[in-house]
């Protein structure tokens, strides 16, 4: 017999604030498995580091695969600095970085 892990996608496209961050924790746990796409025009890096720190977890259970679209900004960027899996571009028509406040 044969068995296949089910996939779910979620769809990201919050700003980076605590409630966003764990409901998006929330949503992703509820699957053994999940494709991400993000999107954001940042927040708080404080929530992205807890945010990027749940993603690496996943991640080193082999069970996340994330793809970033649409924009990405501020906060958001700090995944391609923290983020230790691979990372997907879909789509993506910008990204903005720019020095913490």
């Amino acid at each position: 017999m044969i068995t296949k892990q089910l996939e779910h996608t979620i769809i990201f496209t919050d700003d980076i604030e605590e409630e966003t961050v764990q409901d998006l924790i929330d949503k992703i746990n509820q699957y053994a498995f999940v494709n991400l796409y993000f999107s954001t025009h940042g927040g708080y890096s404080d929530i992205m580091a807890i945010l990027i720190d749940f993603l690496n977890h996943r991640f080193e259970n082999g069970s996340l695969k994330l793809t970033i679209f649409d924009f990405v900004a501020s906060a958001g960027t700090d995944l391609l600095l923290d983020y230790e899996g691979p990372i997907y571009v879909k789509n993506l028509r910008a990204l903005l970085f720019h020095a913490p406040d």
